[in-house]
């Protein structure tokens, strides 16, 4: 009886066992239908141990701190060798989900490598890096090639709707997104820190892909050629960058432009375009400086622009003119109809289409990408701020204040059912400052204050 009961707990426990052992991550098998669930930050770093699941699909299910690892303890996700030889060459060809949630610290210190980042190396027309935020980053790799926060290298993948906020140096090929891309970027968002001594950019070192409505924030410094706010090295025929801004501030040598470094086009390849772009950063550098671009061939810009007040003396790009490069003063870059004069797609205007890249809070700011988040809640403030700057009597102030503080309420309430209430009462906020018009509010205050009320109506009734 002793027997048989023993040799059952052993087969128990030898099962139990090799359950475990068999279970990868959180859950799932990898397929898109159940892919590989990522809940920590162990299982996060075991990804880079398990070369046969790269080809899989992964979505995180919470938000993961990889503080624990320090120097080079992370196991990298995907290989890049200079050479392309493998064992040392083995990309990462999956999905991978960051289902909207966070990596916090990231942390690499290395002296030499090449491929440096979250995922090293990313490569295949089916690969995809998505949804997924890192902040606290911190990649230190001086004599590095092709080095980045999320990515070392994209090839012909796709990067869709990411963010970083850190720091990252290396010696070449090197943003805080990723150090090459030679796929799609689309929806991203940087702001930090970016050294390096050739083809800095504050997205993207070197780009030969497509980058689609991104913006970037910061500090980029370059030591010697190309450095950018956006992109250090635009090149090789085939660098798109379109809908895209930079306000970073430029330090460098030589090649430094307030959206990109260094553009160039070699047209047997195909032809590197650079459209709907603005550059306001301040840029500083020695030889071929421009406000948005350090050095580029000509004939290769759409509407594109640069702040001539916050760069005085500088042209566009820093070789050549192009009139497709504008300098504008600050004032008219706070206008929307300096860019939806040049063909840029804006909210509430069709003109120039209906995808509504672009947004702007006229006379306050820049244009920025719609997809930050800017929705009639965000708007809503902005009305309130204008009213409160006009200096209104009391009274009437308090007034208008109070029927947008009741909108707000109830937008926060996220019931659909209260659109029409809020609509209701924006239009008695446009009733009451009609009334005052030449009166308590000035006629030019009058007619700003219910352009932004009924763009919030078109907003809501859309």
């Amino acid at each position: 009886m002793f027997k048989k009961l023993l040799g059952l707990s052993l087969v128990v426990l030898f099962g139990f066992a090799t359950g475990i052992c068999l279970a990868k991550y959180s859950g799932g098998d990898g397929s898109e239908a159940n892919p590989y669930r990522i809940s920590n930050a162990q299982y996060m770093n075991d990804i880079g141990l398990h070369q046969e699941d790269w080809g899989s699909h992964f979505v995180m299910v919470n938000d993961i701190n990889l503080a624990q690892f320090t120097g080079t303890q992370f196991n990298i996700i995907g290989f890049l060798d200079a050479n392309f030889i493998e064992p040392n060459h083995q990309p990462f060809t999956g999905i991978f989900d960051g289902n909207g949630h966070v990596i916090f610290d990231f942390t690499y210190h290395t002296d030499e490598d090449f491929g440096v980042g979250l995922f090293g190396f990313v490569e295949g027309p089916n690969a995809v890096i998505k949804n997924l935020r890192m902040e606290r980053c911190d990649v230190n790799s001086m004599d590095s090639y092709n080095v980045g926060c999320l990515l070392g290298a994209n090839a012909e993948g796709a990067v869709l709707n990411c963010s970083v906020k850190g720091t990252v140096s290396g010696e070449q090929s090197i943003g805080l997104l990723t150090g090459v891309n030679v796929g799609i970027i689309s929806n991203c968002h940087v702001t930090g820190i970016v050294d390096g001594n050739n083809s800095a950019g504050g997205l993207v070192g070197t780009n030969a892909g497509t980058i689609l409505d991104c913006y970037t924030a910061g500090i980029v410094r370059g030591n010697n050629d190309g450095t950018g706010g956006l992109v250090g090295l635009n090149a090789f025929g085939d660098g798109i960058v379109s809908n895209c801004y930079s306000t970073t501030n430029i330090y460098g040598d030589k090649d430094i432009g307030g959206l990109v470094g260094m553009h160039n086009t070699f047209t047997f390849l195909g032809r590197s375009i650079i459209s709907n772009c603005y550059a306001s950063g301040h840029v500083y550098g020695n030889d071929y400086v421009g406000g948005l671009i350090g050095s580029g061939d000509s004939g290769s810009y759409e509407a594109c622009f640069w702040d001539l007040d916050i760069n005085p003396g500088l042209n566009g790009i820093g070789n050549l003119t192009d009139p497709n490069v504008i300098g504008e003063t600050t004032e008219n870059m706070q206008k929307e109809n300096t860019f939806t004069s040049a063909g840029w797609d804006f909210v509430g205007e069709t003109a120039n289409g209906s995808n509504d890249i672009w947004w702007i809070h006229k006379g306050k700011d820049y244009p920025r990408l719609w997809w930050e988040t800017i929705g009639p809640m965000v708007l809503l403030d902005f009305l309130a701020q204008d009213i409160i700057d006009l200096e209104l009597q009391p009274g009437l102030e308090n007034s208008l204040l109070a029927k947008l503080d009741t909108a707000l309420q109830k937008l926060e309430d996220d019931n659909e059912n209260n659109d029409a209430a809020v609509i209701n009462l924006l239009e008695a906020f446009i009733n009451a400052v009609e009334a005052q018009r030449g009166k308590k509010i000035p006629e030019a205050d009058a007619d700003a204050l219910i352009e932004a009320a009924q763009e919030i109506i078109n907003l809501l009734s859309g």
